[in-house]
């Protein structure tokens, strides 16, 4: 077990990305909240289908009452790039219908999350593809993520605005 985010950023490191999640959960309560929040921001793109997560990590983690921004989870970088936000931010999501449309994921990069949904057409049909405009507020998002070339934005509350594709259906039935 470990007690320090050094310490567990070093386990994380060595062992396989599909442990990542299971290995924080673990020390959940076993180390000081924000040496957990600084170890999940410094391994948070290790963490292989987050959405599956985030009830975890919204609800029951250190997470889930820390102030907005977390700051233990980024660097001194993404701190200036999420001061650098404006106060309504606009945020897009590629994901798969009925699969992982509410995520916790959005990108500041329209193109990056077209990407995602280039990927998923391995996968999935074209009627399938949901690109997600969001806006959120400054203060509601968790964190900024700049590992990746992503700008990722971490955040549990937004607003969908539109699905680009035309393929979301907004919780309606088919």
């Amino acid at each position: 077990m470990c007690y320090s985010a050094d310490e567990l950023i070093e386990t994380l490191f060595r062992l396989p990305r599909h442990k990542t999640m299971q290995i924080l959960k673990d020390h959940v309560g076993r180390m000081a909240d924000d040496e957990w929040l600084r170890a999940l921001g410094a391994r948070w793109s290790m963490i292989e289908n987050i959405t599956d997560h985030a009830d975890f990590l919204i609800d029951d983690s250190p997470l889930a009452d820390a102030e907005r921004p977390v700051h233990a989870m980024m660097t001194d970088d993404e701190i200036d790039a999420w001061s650098r936000l404006p106060n309504i931010v606009d945020l897009y999501r590629g994901c798969l219908k009925g699969i992982n449309e509410y995520g916790i994921c959005y990108s500041l990069d329209r193109n990056v999350a077209e990407g995602f949904c280039r990927r998923a057409l391995c996968r999935s049909d074209e009627s399938d593809l949901v690109l997600l405009h969001c806006q959120a507020q400054k203060n509601d998002i968790i964190a900024v993520k700049l590992c990746r070339s992503e700008q990722e934005i971490i955040v549990d509350k937004c607003m969908i605005i539109d699905d680009l594709f035309g393929n979301f259906n907004y919780g309606m039935d088919e």
